[in-house]
């Protein structure tokens, strides 16, 4: 297994905007909204730096910084793109405990401790789940490809942090329906704000001149692997890459 590790400048990515978490200090958890808290016990894996697995912990445990977790959980985030080579951004609702209203990859979410999703191997049942419930598709194993491993700590709040090991896929779809009059009909706005498409180069560009409205772990993403996912997805060469094995740590 490869593992890259990475130093990184927090105060350069600026990885947590903090006038726009104002949710995530507050102090009591009843008045987060019922959409996420419903959520809060969720039995999340944790894994060393290699991606073992060593135990669970629920959501809201996994996130509050009080608890000084030593491992992280895993998780994964979905790029999906159209046939245009423009990548769906979603803008997290208000609603959420952690980065509301910042923008980000298509989905995030983490699988859960259960035997149809707690391997290496089955991950993508909990992303199909989580697809169909955030942006309202219905679709298959065959449309994700792996591309790579991340682990990455954001901690610059008061209450919450996150300590995740991420497994980055990306999906293309081609059919002309894909688009934002279409999606707007179906997605869960207790999840997503809004949504738009745009290509790479320009969400590139966007995160250098206002870096605060993207959240932590997709800036590490796409400063270290948004021309290689550029080229990818132009080159029609999504379905041929093989992912190497690679854990990228930003830590």
């Amino acid at each position: 297994m490869l593992i890259i590790k990475k130093n990184i400048d927090f105060f350069k990515y600026n990885l947590t905007p903090f006038f726009y978490i104002s949710q995530m200090n507050n102090n009591n958890n009843n008045l987060f909204d019922k959409s996420q808290t419903k959520f809060f016990n969720d039995k999340l894996i944790l894994v060393d730096d290699e991606d073992n697995k060593i135990g669970e912990i629920n959501k809201l445990d996994a996130h509050l910084k009080k608890n000084k977790n030593k491992f992280p959980h895993r998780a994964f985030s979905v790029l999906l793109f159209n046939r245009k080579n423009e990548l769906l951004l979603q803008q997290r609702s208000k609603k959420k405990v952690t980065y509301p209203l910042l923008w980000t990859n298509t989905v995030c979410s983490h699988p859960l401790n259960i035997e149809s999703e707690n391997t290496f191997d089955n991950i993508k049942n909990a992303v199909i789940k989580r697809v169909k419930y955030e942006i309202g598709l219905k679709t298959n194993h065959d449309l994700y490809n792996l591309l790579t491993r991340i682990i990455y700590r954001d901690d610059n709040d008061k209450k919450f942090e996150e300590f995740e090991l991420d497994y980055i896929f990306l999906g293309k779809i081609n059919d002309k329906k894909f688009n934002i009059k279409n999606l707007k009909k179906i997605i869960n706005k207790d999840e997503i704000e809004n949504i738009k498409f745009k290509n790479i180069n320009w969400i590139l560009n966007d995160i250098k001149q206002n870096s605060i409205k993207y959240t932590p772990w997709f800036k590490l993403l796409l400063n270290k692997k948004g021309m290689e996912i550029d080229n990818i997805i132009k080159n029609n060469i999504l379905y041929q890459y093989k992912y190497n094995g690679e854990i990228i740590n930003f830590i």
